[in-house]
């Protein structure tokens, strides 16, 4: 009972486990500057491998996305999704910021949306697109199938910056359970929550 009991929600989705120690690195900067040529993206990618590392945490950008209701432009992501695929990395996709038209505070960057809804959506087209099966893959054969398994909802919405105006565990709650499902439908990847400061 009570307002904090009308939040919790039980799914009953597998949640996968991890079968052995993987490493990666953020690689965000190199994708979202644009201001890194093609082949110094595939130099740094090299040399990222090289490490052993194999997963690359970057963001798919819902503003960038999704520019106005159900119109997708996936360039961006394209890019990402193939780069990473040819360095054997696998791409744990950071789905985050709301586009404009969809934001909750209208004017605020980093504003969560109005509709967990309309954010689930965006998080399915990609899962659809770039998850196990996915389209992408299925229209490059050429391109190594490195499909994205884990998805992030978010980028530390307990920070203020990144949760505009102020941090809401709640609204969070009600976002990524929506996202959850909402993947859950085209994809059984692993769906993460959001990453916290500590």
């Amino acid at each position: 009972g009570g307002s904090r009991g009308r939040h919790r929600r039980r799914l009953s989705l597998p949640v996968p486990r991890p079968t052995g120690v993987q490493y990666g690195s953020n690689v965000n900067r190199l994708f979202d500057d644009r201001s890194y040529t093609l082949p110094q993206i595939d130099a740094q990618l090299t040399a990222l491998r090289a490490t052993g590392a194999t997963i690359a945490r970057t963001d798919t950008l819902w503003e960038a996305v999704e520019p106005a209701p159900g119109h997708y432009v996936w360039g961006f992501d394209d890019l990402v999704a193939e780069s990473l695929a040819r360095h054997g990395l696998q791409w744990l996709a950071l789905l985050d910021y709301s586009a404009a038209w969809a934001r909750a505070q209208p004017g605020l960057l980093h504003s969560p949306p109005r509709s967990p809804a309309q954010f689930a959506a965006f998080a399915a087209a990609f899962a659809a697109r770039y998850g196990r099966g996915g389209t992408f893959w299925r229209a490059h054969p050429e391109i190594p199938d490195v499909p994205v398994r884990t998805y992030e909802v978010w980028n530390e919405p307990d920070n203020g910056e990144f949760w505009q105006p102020a941090p809401n565990p709640a609204a969070y709650a009600d976002l990524y359970l929506a996202t959850r499902a909402a993947i859950a439908r085209v994809d059984r990847g692993e769906i993460g929550r959001a990453s916290c400061r500590e």
